[in-house]
């Protein structure tokens, strides 16, 4: 039955009064967010939208009832983005920033969104709330008087920088038109550092020229590090000198790592020339994270002990240290903890995923990295030995012993025993040269350890040589375990068969391994106790939930 047009008035204009709890003022919402999806060009391509969206075409109601529909979701759209998401909340911070900048003066602020497809995600949740925040009571009037205190420039990137709002603009309608201008791109290439350069070279006279003399601050929206971190060196001092506030709402870096979902997490994927291997981080000027992966053996069968994803508490290097050197700061975008989702936009391999190791909220700025140049940055590592060795054993393969060694050895026939004897070893003999290699890098810096000053680097100096004690304790005990059945031990019980080894915290061979085995649980129970409320913390109690040594047991 269809309505007639007064019931469709009555109908939708009842939403705009209704309370925030009424269904069908949600409904409304909904079907103002279908329409905006359906029009905007930021969305995804044509091509990719559901088919059967388009089988049926729907009656469209009068005009009244879409400008109550309209009015209903204005009226609610405060609400909804304080249960929102990260991208809305971090958009109110930044609208903070600009309110704080308009309280010392007529304001320039200029968006830069990145369009590369990985980007959308981010783009799509930002992009509303930044036209929202247009719609302000407070705002709108400043971006539409005749001498408006707030004027907007709008910037898209990919590997080049187009300029979709300029020269800069007071009225509200035409940044939320820019904005809707913006349109995913197929590259996958982000010079983000050359986009913010250019807008500096254009719009830095509002700063400095005491004829248009304006506040003026820069927001970034992006997933990634940017492929031009370099050029970040100049432009934070340009910032710096003229306290030029940056802020970017972006993903937060992994630790130590480019991309944890890589067949090579600290480095870029060379080979692809799409969007389909984002570059995240790492949130240090070099990954300061030695790669550690081992199978657990509990005694009650095997478990992967594995702490890849693990979320630095910072944006990548470059674009948080450009946000600080101006009094900016970088929002990391984050979905809840325990997330589900595996990827994000289309066919894009999705960081943070929700399931990674994060700081507890207020602990993570003790553990900020050195934002300082490549001159300081060496001139830090020459200064004291842990600290270089902690970056050279980061820039050494990742020890990942991820298959199980032997555990039973009947002794019923003797020449099928020394085979698997001889097998067994050469599973030490296969994981020993990589442990050795990281302890030998880690090691040459355990005299300079008492002199770390910043409890980051003492917190991932100790968690590396922890972890890597902990190895080379293992794969040598099992190594000597072996050798000393090798060598003859006699059963207890006469009706005994097998020996099964397990793991332990015992150490019945030499005390070399002992000592290995103690240096190790020094290292992990001061991460433990001295860094409570971090990711490294976590690791380094896992690391010693697993025993150390190993015993022989006879069925």
């Amino acid at each position: 039955m269809q309505l007639p047009r007064l019931a469709w008035i009555c109908v939708f204009a009842l939403l705009s009064v209704g309370c925030k709890d009424n269904p069908m003022q949600e409904l409304a919402g909904r079907a103002q967010k279908m329409k905006q999806d359906e029009n905007r060009k930021i969305m995804a391509p044509k091509e990719l939208r559901s088919k059967a969206v388009k089988k049926r075409k729907q009656p469209e109601p009068p005009q009244e009832a879409l400008d109550a529909i309209e009015r209903a979701f204005d009226a609610s759209r405060g609400a909804a983005r304080q249960m929102g998401s990260g991208e809305a909340a971090a958009i109110d911070k930044v609208a903070t920033a600009i309110r704080a900048s308009l309280e010392l003066g007529p304001t320039l602020v200029v968006w830069l969104v990145d369009r590369t497809p990985s980007a959308q995600s981010i783009v799509n949740g930002a992009i509303p709330a930044a036209q929202a925040l247009y719609d302000a009571e407070d705002i709108r009037p400043l971006a539409s008087a005749t001498d408006p205190a707030l004027l907007s420039a709008v910037i898209a990137f990919d590997d080049k920088a187009e300029f979709l709002l300029d020269p800069p603009v007071g009225d509200a309608q035409q940044v939320q038109a820019a904005f809707d201008k913006i349109q995913p791109s197929t590259g996958g290439k982000e010079n983000t550092f050359a986009a913010i350069g250019q807008a500096l070279d254009k719009y830095l006279a509002y700063r400095t020229d005491a004829t248009q003399r304006r506040e003026v601050l820069l927001v970034v929206i992006t997933d990634e590090a940017g492929d031009d971190g370099s050029l970040v060196e100049g432009l934070a001092e340009i910032t710096r000198r003229n306290a030029l506030p940056v802020y970017c709402l972006g993903s937060p870096a992994p630790w130590g790592q480019a991309n944890p979902t890589l067949p090579d997490p600290k480095q870029p994927d060379a080979s692809k020339s799409d969007d389909s291997a984002p570059v995240y981080g790492p949130e240090s000027f070099v990954s300061e994270r030695v790669g550690v992966s081992m199978v657990r053996l509990d005694g009650e069968g095997n478990g992967f002990q594995d702490f890849d994803l693990v979320d630095s508490g910072f944006g990548p290097f470059a674009l948080e240290r450009l946000c600080r050197a101006g009094g900016g700061q970088f929002f990391a975008i984050r979905p809840a903890e325990s997330s589900e989702f595996t990827f994000r936009g289309q066919g894009y391999m999705f960081w943070p995923s929700g399931s990674e190791l994060r700081f507890d909220p207020g602990t993570a700025g003790k553990y900020a990295p050195d934002y300082v140049s490549a001159e300081d940055h060496a001139q830090l590592l020459a200064e004291n030995k842990a600290r270089q060795a902690l970056v050279s054993a980061a820039r050494l393969p990742k020890l990942a012993i991820v298959d199980s060694p032997s555990m039973r050895f009947a002794k019923s026939n003797e020449a099928q025993m020394k085979r698997d004897l001889d097998r067994a070893q050469q599973f030490a003999a296969k994981h020993a040269p990589g442990v050795d290699r990281l302890y030998d890098a880690l090691a040459l810096g355990e005299a300079d350890r008492a002199k770390l000053t910043g409890p980051r680097w003492q917190a991932q100096y100790d968690l590396a040589m922890g972890r890597i004690l902990a190895a080379k304790a293992r794969v040598d005990g099992y190594n000597s375990m072996i050798a000393a059945l090798k060598r003859g031990k006699t059963f207890a019980n006469a009706a005994s068969t097998t020996w099964v080894l397990e793991p332990a915290d015992l150490f019945e061979t030499e005390s070399t391994i002992r000592k290995l085995a103690e240096r190790s649980k020094t290292y992990l129970e001061r991460v433990v106790n001295e860094h409570p409320g971090t990711p490294w913390a976590k690791i380094a109690a896992a690391e010693l939930d697993s025993p150390l040594g190993w015993t022989w047991k006879e069925m």
